[in-house]
This record gives structure tokens, sequence and C-alpha cells, in this order.
């Protein structure tokens, strides 16, 4: 097992075993390590350990690169191995190995008999023992989770609908409560469910913009019959609901110490304009999009300030909306507000200048008519209460 010829042959092999394979392509890159066993004449066996960093020239003509290495050995290796002894079998590659080419008889198999490959076990050091340790935790989180999602799904299918208005109205429901998981059994024509499902999630984020824009993503997949269904939905939102009733209660400490009785409408929303672009600078890593995030960590993007702005007027009994169109050549969110009866746009991102600065305040979008606010705004005009008049202090 010494001689070269005897190593080239087992490499020979190890090649061909490797051209068989289903997707050789998946093997491109990292190091595959190999043990070539052979019973030698001698009857002694011997193991050479092959390793090949997996590149190879293909009938394609992609050039290979391949490193070997010998070990021989008396150790007796455990065999479940891959056979090569097949004759007859095709090779469609071409084998680079230090620069020479090796051809293998292309067309048939080798003469060779016994040779047999299996992968080698790699010793098991402190890293993989951690990562080992990582899949076990990781594993159990699983399973936790799993017995956690059951016991809200088993919760949850207790609810039963027969028709859609008051599935919409409990999914509305779930939604504001920021549940992540629901489940529920529909009796009924299942034929037009999937669209039912897709307009009662449709109704139920634009039936509050904290629902719209808190949710960052949905799905929803049914099992049954034709007669009956068992719905699951699941949610992922930006806001948990301990944050958004944060948000409730910021929103009311802020209107109690900012606002008076006596104030008008124009002071009331100029008040909490102002404070907004004073409190909040724009997060221009384009990573924060909530209320929370605009008022815990003081940066978040449009829709937060948006978002922050909606609830400081609601607070205030101040008729208002958010409003999502574009400007500046990308999405935007801003708000509408009532003033004395008639509506205005408000936009506190653009208010705010960017870099953000300490006392940094404009009201150049503050209380705008359509007219004024499209030379730089764009947005659906059947989804927004029209504001036709310039604002002008009474």
């Amino acid at each position: 097992m010494e001689k070269s010829d005897d190593l080239n042959a087992a490499i020979s092999k190890l090649f061909l075993v490797i051209s068989r394979l289903d997707s050789p392509n998946s093997w491109n890159t990292g190091l595959l390590e190999y043990v070539i066993v052979m019973r030698a004449r001698s009857g002694i066996r011997c193991a050479l350990t092959v390793n090949v960093e997996w590149e190879r020239t293909t009938a394609k003509g992609i050039r290979v690169n391949i490193s070997i290495t010998r070990q021989c050995s008396h150790m007796s290796y455990g065999t479940i191995l891959i056979t090569a002894a097949e004759k007859g079998l095709s090779v469609p590659e071409v084998i680079v190995l230090d620069g020479r080419v090796y051809l293998q008889h292309v067309g048939q198999a080798p003469e060779h008999e016994g040779v047999q490959l299996r992968r080698v076990r790699p010793k098991r050091g402190w890293r993989r023992v951690v990562r080992g340790l990582l899949v076990t935790v990781l594993l159990f989180l699983f399973v936790v989770q799993t017995i956690t999602w059951s016991t809200a799904e088993a919760e949850s299918a207790k609810m039963s609908f027969s028709e859609t208005t008051t599935m919409r109205q409990w999914m509305t429901e779930r939604l504001a409560e920021r549940e992540g998981l629901f489940t529920f059994k529909y009796s009924g024509d299942t034929g037009k469910l999937t669209a039912n499902l897709s307009e009662a999630m449709n109704v139920a984020l634009h039936s509050d913009p904290f629902i719209r824009y808190n949710v960052s993503r949905y799905s929803f997949h049914w099992k049954g019959t034709e007669q009956s269904a068992l719905v699951t939905v699941t949610v992922e939102y930006r806001e948990t609901y301990a944050e958004s009733l944060y948000v409730r209660q910021e929103a009311k400490r802020i209107v109690k110490e900012l606002l008076s009785a006596k104030m008008s409408d124009y002071e009331t929303v100029k008040k909490l304009h102002d404070y907004v672009v004073l409190h909040v600078a724009y997060d221009e890593s384009l990573n924060k999009f909530t209320a929370y995030e605009a008022l815990v960590d003081k940066k978040t993007v449009c829709q937060g300030y948006a978002l922050l702005m909606q609830a400081l007027l609601e607070e205030a009994d101040i008729p208002s909306i958010v409003l999502e169109g574009q400007a500046g050549g990308t999405l935007h969110a801003w708000n509408v507000v009532q003033v004395d009866g008639l509506w205005y746009h408000l936009d506190t991102t653009w208010d705010d200048p960017v870099p953000d600065q300490k006392d940094g305040l404009r009201h150049t979008y503050f209380l705008l008519s359509d007219e004024e606010m499209k030379v730089d705004h764009r947005w659906d005009v059947l989804k927004a209460p029209r504001a036709d008049k310039a604002f002008s202090i009474k």
C-alpha cells in the first residue's frame, strides 16, 4: 500500500464514487474528509485519510484544485461503507490532481475490488460540545413553544363562527390585543373561506392605524371539509400589547401636562405638534417604526411620528387620521386633523430637521390645505377628508 500506484488507484476509486453522487455540485465548497479502506495483498488493513478541498474540473471546464494527504495504519475502521466496485460505470468527469490529469478509464470502472469509503467521524472538540448543548437548549425551547402554542390553539379553538361578520369582529379584537396565534372553528361553506379570511384581515388592519402599522406580517391557513374548517392565524407585531398600552398611558400623561381646558383647537394641535418635533428625532437607520420607540428611544421614522401624533390627538379629542402616501419619492405617512370643523394636513416628520437639532422646530407642514400639501406629497384623495381651505387663525 505504500506504492504510489496503490495510492493513485485508491484516489481514482474515490473520485469514481464521488462522480456517481446524485448531486455532486452541492459539494462544491468545504473540506470533505473520507477514509479509503483497502485490503492489501499482505492482508494488512491500511487506511488512507483523504482530505478533499472540494473543487474539481468537470466536463464543462470548471477548474479543480484537490489536496490529498495520506495516513497508513493497522487500525481497524468500522465499515458502513459506500462501495465502488461496480464495473461498467460511466465516469463523465476529468480529474485534476496537483496538475496531473486522471482520465479514469472513461466509460469503465477500474478493475480494483474491495475499495470502500466512509465519512470520518471527527473528534468531539469543545466547540462541538458547546454546539451540542446549544442544539439541546434550542430543542427544549422549541418543545416549550410548541406546548404553549398548542395550549393557545386549544383555547382559541373553542370559538366557532357560522358567518363572517362576527368572525371579522372577533379577529379584529385579537389583533387589537396583539395576539400572535389564534385558532377558531368555522361552520359553513368553505368554498370562499380563503377569500373571506383575507377580507376579514384587511378589515381588521384598516379598523385602527395602531393595528395596521404595528402588524409587520401575518398568515393564515385552514383545514377541514366542504362544510367546516379549523382556521389558524399567526401574526407578528412591531409593538407588544404592553408597549401599546404604554403609548396610551404616556399620551394621557403628556396631554394632561401640556394642555388646558381653555386652549382652542389650533393651540392644542400646535402644542402637540411642537412636542413631537422637539422630543423625537428621525431614525436615519430606518429600524424604528413605532410610537413606542418614539417615546422610549426618542427615534422613529415617519409612521412612528404619525402614530405618536395620532395617539396625542385622540387623547385630546381632536378628530384626526393617519394618511399614507408618497413624499420625496418614497412611501410616507402623516396626519390629517380637524381644526374648528375644517380638515388640514400636518406632517411632524417633515417639520423635524435632519440631522436632529436640539431646538430645531419648523411649521412648514403645519395645517396645510390639499393644494398646499400636494406640491411635494401624493395620496389617494378617496382615503382622506378634503382639506379645501388654507388655514387662517380666527
